[in-house]
């Protein structure tokens, strides 16, 4: 039997469906006698629908197929066994065919948990066993499910197959009603539901899809720019929001509201176009029938464990969480790609105060201000540091919610901390850390690595230079790039603050790149790297 399973042209299902016929055809004539009748195809035969993989559980083993017992009818009975086998997967293969369109494959039994097999696969190694049971609850309560999705092999991307939804799904999504953009984000859901439906009633079943990666942090470090070209490569495709904060907010509770929280569907529901977008791009020569991806840009994933005193596991009385968001991260999804961008930490710190205490066109914003709040900042955390661990005062909601520190958030520049709890639940071949002033400089050379990180395809220079032309994201505009440069006094206050901290990160990465020694030795590059911030 002739092979077309990397075919993907529709012309080449149309040929195989003629070809299977003819063969058909041509077995009959060939001294196999048994003719097919009503009662001798009646055989059951699997149908492929997608709606839920648990269903291929339920096919027929070999032994049952061969059987010739008076419950499964053979197709014919003089045909050899061999024969009929091949005829019956071949007959299942056209009816998908011709059921499901071009591109459509059955979705996979292959359950990569299952297939990973070992604990020490979903956990770091040396978890205890009561946190590795932590783990697995918290994650049942926040996916609503006890089994993890089953990742279909001929996807690249983290997805599986699921029944298609009644109409309305998104009506009641948070993320359509209450997201800040919540002005825009009902027509975005609506247009989404509008657009895919047809797939979804053509074939009874939606793709779903969680993030390929992350690019996890941290803002006023070039995030967003580095975003929009990365979703630049043909091989990426882009969720419904930049920003989604489910894995270290929504997940475990809305701001504000004990009990109500934004479920696992909802969360995926953001990338739904992308996983239809995914599904449609196929490649017959790469190592996936389906290369492409999709990622979550939320910059505070990094960072943000405010909630870890609500996850099971931790003990509010040790001031610092055992379990963090990253195991979570580790257990759902063992083979994610975590990428965080930084950037020298004081010119981060102004940035960041200049952008969003207030917003922008806030009145009141000062250098003088800002070195008001700093030297406060610094004093509320000196004072932490003198009783507890640096873990602990970076992890104290309580600390830091109090204003200097929420003014100016000091912490997010202790990037040793994140980085040192990201190392010891993933394998460091998984984390890309770069620099905000090495991108600035070689843009294309960051980029690359990138690519080249994720896995992607190798771009020409033509396509490079179509990215890089791209206009930078510049969020220093004139309404507030007016108020002024950092006094000299802050930012020595500041770099002396975070001089330990950064020789700490340099130390855990082996790279002295972390220092920032080229940033200190020319005090002009942090006000002159002002574009691509964001």
């Amino acid at each position: 039997m002739r092979n077309f399973s990397t075919c993907t042209r529709k012309k080449c299902k149309v040929a195989f469906v003629i070809i299977l016929s003819v063969e058909l055809i041509t077995l009959a004539f060939l001294g196999y006698s048994g003719r097919l009748t009503s009662s001798s195809i009646s055989r059951k035969i699997p149908t492929y629908r997608g709606q839920n993989t648990d269903k291929y559980h339920q096919q027929k083993t070999e032994k049952e197929l061969g059987s010739e017992t008076a419950t499964t009818t053979t197709i014919g009975p003089s045909l050899p066994l061999a024969v009929t086998k091949q005829i019956t997967e071949a007959a299942v293969v056209t009816k998908n065919l011709l059921t499901n369109g071009p591109t459509a494959r059955p979705p996979s039994d292959t359950d990569i948990f299952g297939e990973l097999g070992k604990d020490t696969e979903l956990f770091p190694p040396l978890l205890p066993e009561e946190l590795k049971k932590a783990i697995i609850l918290d994650m049942e309560q926040m996916t609503g499910r006890k089994e993890k999705p089953k990742f279909n092999p001929d996807f690249k991307n983290p997805c599986w197959y699921e029944e298609a939804p009644l109409p309305g799904a998104y009506d009641t999504n948070w993320y359509r009603n209450n997201h800040p953009f919540k002005d825009v984000m009902p027509m975005k859901f609506d247009k989404m539901e509008l657009e895919l439906t047809p797939k979804w009633v053509q074939t009874g079943r939606r793709l779903r899809c969680l993030p390929y990666f992350y690019l996890a942090g941290i803002a006023k470090c070039g995030t967003t720019d580095l975003y929009l070209r990365i979703k630049d490569h043909p091989h990426v495709t882009d969720g419904l929001l930049k920003v989604i904060q489910w894995w270290n907010r929504l997940a475990i509770r809305i701001k504000g509201n004990l009990e109500e929280k934004v479920s696992f569907g909802e969360f995926l529901d953001i990338f739904d176009h992308a996983a239809s977008e995914i599904e449609d791009n196929t490649c017959s020569n790469c190592s996936h029938l389906h290369p492409s991806i999709v990622g979550d840009y939320s910059t505070s994933t990094l960072f943000d464990n405010d909630f870890w005193p609500e996850m099971r596991g931790n003990n509010a009385s040790k001031h610092e969480p055992d379990i963090t968001v990253a195991h979570y991260m580790r257990y759902l999804q063992p083979g994610v790609k975590i990428i965080a961008i930084f950037r020298e930490p004081t010119a981060r710190l102004y940035s960041d105060y200049l952008f969003f205490t207030g917003g922008v066109k806030s009145e009141g914003k000062s250098p003088a201000k800002f070195h008001e709040w700093a030297s406060a900042a610094v004093l509320l955390f000196l004072s932490c540091t003198k009783h507890y661990s640096v873990r602990s005062c970076v992890y104290s909601k309580e600390l830091n919610h109090q204003k200097p520190l929420a003014v100016a958030r000091l912490r997010l520049g202790l990037y040793h901390v994140f980085v040192k709890d990201f190392l010891n639940v993933f394998p460091r071949d998984q984390l890309l850390f770069l620099r905000l002033e090495d991108y600035h400089s070689d843009m294309r050379g960051s980029l690359n690595k990138v690519y080249e990180f994720l896995g992607l395809k190798k771009l020409n220079p033509w396509e490079e230079d179509e990215i890089l032309a791209r206009a930078p994201t510049n969020s220093r505009t004139e309404s507030y790039s007016t108020i002024g440069k950092m006094w000299d006094s802050t930012r020595t206050l500041l770099r002396e603050f975070y001089a330990s901290h950064n020789d700490q990160l340099a130390d855990l990465l082996n790279d002295d790149r972390f220092r920032w020694a080229d940033v200190l030795a020319d005090t002009n590059i942090a006000e002159t790297n002002t574009t691509t911030e964001r």
